[in-house]
């Protein structure tokens, strides 16, 4: 298994661990739509703050991480508000421990087909789908002339 990582905000003792995502490592943070929709949403929102990704392996949790404000439901729904991923409940949930083992199903949205018409004429200038953030899933864009 890879190093874990999760997102600290030192200025606002904040952190994202990216609760309920399928993502663990910086290859699947990166490479998951809607972790890396969370990651760069946070980073840009609170510019100038003291923000870095730390790993599991570092003993950083000593330094009081555990008493940090989980932010990562909190930016999920700054990012669903804002258009830019839809929520589509769970998709995946354990049978022995349904409240506390599942996994969200995220899409990332913003590019559908609304988003990029023209304002004034309304003309469609993309035919761009949600793309899917599931596990196992690939993200297919198709560009319209």
């Amino acid at each position: 298994m890879g190093i874990g990582y999760i997102l600290v905000n030192r200025t606002k003792r904040e952190k994202i661990s990216f609760l309920h995502l399928p993502v663990n490592t910086a290859r699947e943070i990166a490479g998951h739509p809607a972790s890396a929709a969370l990651s760069t949403w946070y980073l840009l929102s609170r510019s100038g703050d003291e923000i870095a990704f730390v790993d599991d392996h570092s003993g950083h949790s000593a330094e009081g991480l555990h008493e940090y404000r989980e932010m990562t439901d909190t930016i999920i729904g700054e990012l669903v508000d804002a258009g830019i991923l839809e929520d589509r409940g769970v998709s995946f949930r354990d049978p022995q421990e349904p409240d506390l083992v599942y996994i969200r199903d995220l899409r990332v949205c913003w590019m559908n087909e609304s988003a990029h018409q023209h304002p004034r004429t309304g003309n469609r200038k993309t035919d761009l789908r949600c793309r899917h953030a599931g596990v196992g899933e690939r993200s297919a864009v198709m560009l319209a002339r």
